[in-house]
């Protein structure tokens, strides 16, 4: 990296959309080192979220003005936005199990059933699930 930073081209690209990786490039160094400054220099530090809030502003300005505009490319702008930003599609929380509740008393019958076929058919099974259920107790 130079010596000296030219934070005006840095704070440019940052307000044209751009990402870390366009100002790394900027300052002639690897992502990697850029992350490092970040955590080592708390004045560049503070440039950098100053700067992320103008490509954010930048980003969300290109939805605001083109999501009427029938060649808005909303796929790709969801895919940046997805990929930069931590945008991500909803998740469907809806119960989709059966909303039927749970006979409590069937269930445990059901199980006392099972458990004396199991008891018939294959004892030690049985014993060495009982002794597992006694040594979580």
């Amino acid at each position: 990296m130079s010596a000296e930073i030219n934070w005006k081209a840095c704070a440019d690209i940052y307000a044209e959309g751009g990402f870390d990786v366009n100002v790394a490039k900027e300052l002639g160094i690897t992502i990697a080192a850029f992350y490092q400054l970040e955590q080592e220099q708390p004045a560049f530090a503070k440039f950098i979220e100053k700067g992320r809030t103008l490509s954010k502003a930048w980003w969300y300005d290109q939805a605001r003005k083109g999501v009427w505009s029938k060649g808005f490319n909303t796929p790709l702008f969801n895919f940046v936005m997805k990929n930069t930003q931590n945008w991500a599609d909803k998740v469907d929380m809806a119960d989709t199990t059966d909303k039927d509740p749970v006979n409590l008393d069937e269930a445990k019958g059901q199980l006392a059933a099972r458990l004396k076929v199991l008891e018939k058919s294959n004892p030690e099974l049985l014993g060495e699930i009982r002794r597992i259920q006694g040594d979580k107790k």
